[in-house]
């Protein structure tokens, strides 16, 4: 198993519980054996049989069924996928952007706290130094007064 097939969703994990009706139990042979071969015999006999009309109507029935089943199946099983992909891409994106975030955040804090550190170090240099040149020009200017 590779990394590929851990990002694709289990089909329990894409179907709710309870959307798939349960299936009626197989029948077999022995359930029929009692059934008589006459009333076999009977039933082929009274059913109706052939005609081209019930042919060519049967034609147009299985190519109407055959166009409506064509043109609704593929938007049932789009609306379906939408509707599923959804909610597995959200769920998987939101996980991809947290893993990203758990390992790109730490570091870009990092680096911006540095360069924070490094602003405002300039900063507090630049007013220090700003601040002793008046004092120094304050100091001068008063002894420049008294002599």
């Amino acid at each position: 198993m590779n990394d590929q097939d851990l990002d694709l969703p289990l089909l329990t994990d894409i179907i709710e519980p309870g959307a798939i009706p349960p299936m009626a139990p197989a029948t077999t042979v022995d359930e029929h054996a009692g059934v008589m071969p006459a009333a076999i015999q009977a039933a082929e006999e009274s059913a109706p049989r052939s005609t081209p009309q019930a042919d060519a109507l049967y034609e147009t029935l299985a190519e109407r069924l055959a166009t409506t089943l064509a043109l609704e199946v593929p938007l049932l099983v789009e609306n379906a996928l939408r509707e599923e992909l959804t909610k597995v891409v959200g769920a998987r994106l939101q996980s991809e952007v947290q893993t990203v975030l758990t390992n790109v955040l730490p570091a870009a804090v990092k680096a911006m706290s540095a360069e924070l550190s490094t602003h405002v170090a300039h900063q507090v240099g630049g007013l220090l130094e700003q601040r002793l040149r008046d004092d120094i020009r304050d100091a001068l200017n008063r002894q420049a007064e008294r002599g």
